[in-house]
């Protein structure tokens, strides 16, 4: 069971996982449901099984499934011949796989008689089918999220394993469903053109294995304690967890990419960040006060992929454009950081390519969020869980590049004046 997250709600909530209801009032745990969960439904297949990670969220978390599929039909099955990138795609709640790349393509075109599992919930088409982008068709039978089996053959009474992820980012209570579907050809077969929840399941692969996921709103309160990144996807994770005073040396809890002060962290005249006490859940954070030495920077290499998140707890002080984390190389620099009005900003070369928060700094803790697909170059901010704005950027990041906190990639300028903590990618 994953480790229990602590928060003060100010209202009553009953929670209802898996058929097991759990009351959280004024200062009480919410507990973490067990991960992994294995769907128990009225409606099960021999074609599927699916195993879910997690089933309590906060907006902006993402869920992994885990599909076990068994072929029962009596030929070979496989996924497309190309374009597996949608085996383990991370789906945004509002996206479905007729989701369209930066030019106006399908990103995962269907072909048919190619094999792909799928999941959905009750009222989706309704809420978000034909959603231009993000949605570009009429219906996908409330399955709007479908993952490749894999472009091998799968033969009669084979099995195989994959996952696909889907990100949540509207509060509620959802009953997610799984099944199979062949392009063009049926659920999964010929024998199944068609299906619906009252059709037999042995034949007829959709709305199987029912799962509870709910998703919360940890509202605007800042004292709410909180996975930003869930704990097995963070690249970096820097808690400024160290004894309070100036340091020359900021650790990664995840692994030995440090970052570093230039400066000196020794009297009579130090010139390096400051651990102090008083962070927004926990009893330390780093404080900048804007002069260039007090820029830090990683020992080695920052990994971001083709999906990425980087999220951060701060309190800055406002009043003039500063960046509090800045990465990639020439041509495709990635900026985080607040403009002179205190707008949590997300951009691409200095600027050029910005994304404004429609949130401005509260003068207290907030969180703040960027999350990036660089395959759509779909980009999306959050302020303390609320979304805040999302566009398509004109560029995008992949790779592993050396990284900034506290001025921009050059060390020139946007120094970060202000507190800041709980930074991970």
């Amino acid at each position: 069971m994953r480790a229990q997250r602590h928060a003060t709600i100010a209202i009553l909530i009953v929670v209802l996982v898996l058929g097991v209801t759990q009351l959280v009032a004024l200062g009480a745990n919410i507990i973490k449901p067990m991960t992994n969960v294995t769907p128990a439904s009225v409606r099960v297949s021999p074609w599927l099984s699916v195993t879910v990670s997690d089933t309590q969220l906060l907006t902006g978390e993402s869920v992994q499934f885990t599909f076990k599929i068994t072929n029962k039909s009596g030929a070979a099955i496989s996924g497309p011949m190309a374009g597996n990138a949608d085996k383990n795609f991370t789906y945004d709640q509002n996206q479905c796989w007729a989701i369209e790349d930066g030019f106006g393509q399908t990103l995962f075109p269907r072909n048919n008689g190619v094999v792909r599992v799928m999941a959905g919930y009750s009222n989706w088409d309704t809420n978000y089918a034909l959603n231009n982008q993000d949605c570009g068709t009429t219906g996908t039978n409330n399955h709007p999220w479908r993952w490749s089996i894999g472009s091998t053959n799968l033969a009669t009474n084979a099995s195989r394993t994959l996952t696909g992820n889907v990100r949540f980012t509207i509060p509620g209570t959802y009953t997610v469903y799984f099944g199979i579907i062949s392009d063009y050809v049926g659920y999964p077969t010929s024998g199944a053109p068609t299906c619906t929840s009252s059709n037999d399941p042995n034949t007829h692969t959709c709305f199987l294995n029912e799962v509870s996921i709910t998703v919360a709103d940890p509202t605007n309160t800042p004292t709410i304690t909180r996975t930003e990144i869930a704990e097995r996807a963070r690249v970096v994770r820097y808690d400024f967890q160290q004894p309070l005073g100036v340091t020359n040396q900021f650790i990664n809890s995840v692994a030995r990419n440090h970052l570093v002060c230039p400066g000196t962290s020794l009297a009579p005249d130090p010139t390096c960040p400051e651990i102090t006490a008083g962070g927004p859940y926990d009893s330390h954070a780093v404080t900048f006060d804007g002069s260039q030495n007090q820029r830090i920077i990683s020992t080695g290499r920052i990994l971001f992929s083709s999906e990425s998140t980087t999220s951060f707890w701060a309190k800055p002080t406002v009043g003039s454009e500063m960046i509090v984390l800045s990465t990639g190389a020439v041509g495709r620099i990635l900026n985080l950081g607040f403009d002179a009005s205190g707008n949590f900003f997300c951009e691409y070369n200095n600027s050029s390519d910005r994304l404004t928060a429609s949130l401005a700094a509260s003068g207290n803790w907030d969180h703040y969020a960027c999350v990036i697909n660089a395959l759509t170059r779909k980009r999306t901010i959050y302020v303390n869980s609320f979304m805040a704005g999302t566009d398509t950027a004109d560029a995008s990041l992949i790779g592993s590049y050396t990284t900034v906190v506290g001025s921009n990639i050059e060390q020139s300028g946007g120094y970060y004046t202000g507190e800041l903590d709980e930074l991970a990618v």
